[in-house]
């Protein structure tokens, strides 16, 4: 299929965006990187390089975050699982039958995860459409989906300050405390970190966009820049097409929006609601 991607901005990027600057490449986005492994199937930068025919090189990070937290309380997330399990334990070795279950379950979730051709984390449509090649493991997806990892944590875990230290895990995933991340995506991320482990690209963040864009013009797609999406074009309820803001209408058999669930369809001001 050739695809024609509108991007908003001058240059590709998002949360993988850059700056250069006297011969330096600043990454103005994300550093911490997940999806750059080898194996499995949550490896979903290397399969999206993959499928324009390009590859990074990456180097390792050693650990994930180093947390510094009140209480004088300082853990390093190592890349190695069970070096942060010995050290998390040695913080609060009253609590290491919880530590154990807590991340045991989200190990249990991610092996899941990892079994299924990954599609979406939060539609229950996909999850029961892999029920037959997967019962099991869709089966305990199904189960933590409506769960959060702050009501998980507090099934093993008693002491209020390893809980507040949970939280500030998920905040890294969700930027919201455990209470309000979903067990689901909490596992994916504090298990993937060790499993694929954490890898910066060679040349800085910014280049994951680059590499996508040069590869899907090579395979013959296009790439428009400063095309900022206004309307998405309805017929008979269908999306075929959108409306740029300079007035532009551009048609398609397969209309992808890539903006945010929000701003896509859930308040007054998306592109949905006054189009036409």
């Amino acid at each position: 299929a050739r695809v024609l991607v509108l991007e908003k901005y001058i240059i590709p990027g998002g949360s993988s965006g850059y700056y250069r600057r006297d011969g330096f490449t600043f990454d103005v986005g994300s550093s911490v990187m997940f999806g750059f492994s080898d194996k499995g199937n949550l490896n979903l930068i290397t399969q999206a390089l993959e499928a324009v025919g390009c590859k990074m090189e990456v180097i390792p990070d050693p650990s994930t975050v180093h947390f510094h937290l009140p209480g004088a309380l300082s853990v390093l997330v190592h890349r190695e699982y069970n070096d942060f399990i010995e050290e998390l334990v040695s913080k609060f070795p009253h609590e290491k039958e919880g530590i154990l279950k807590f991340y045991g379950t989200c190990w249990k979730i991610f092996n899941s995860l990892n079994s299924l051709e990954l599609k979406s984390l939060e539609e229950p449509l996909y999850l029961f459409g892999q029920f037959f090649k997967k019962p099991l493991e869709c089966l305990t997806l199904a189960y933590y989906l409506p769960q959060n990892a702050g009501d998980i944590a507090r099934k093993f875990i008693k002491d209020q300050q390893l809980l507040s230290f949970i939280d500030a895990e998920c905040f890294i995933v969700s930027t919201v405390n455990a209470l309000k991340t979903p067990m689901i995506n909490a596992s994916m991320v504090l298990c993937d970190r060790h499993f694929g482990g954490i890898n910066y690209p060679v040349g800085g963040v910014g280049g994951i966009a680059v590499s996508l864009a040069n590869g899907l013009v090579e395979k013959g797609s296009a790439i428009r820049y400063k095309a900022n999406v206004t309307n998405v074009i309805l017929e008979n309820g269908k999306a075929v097409g959108v409306r740029l803001s300079n007035g532009k209408e551009l048609f398609a058999r397969t209309v992808i929006s890539n903006a945010t669930r929000w701003d896509t369809f859930g308040n007054s001001a998306n592109i949905l609601s006054w189009s036409s």
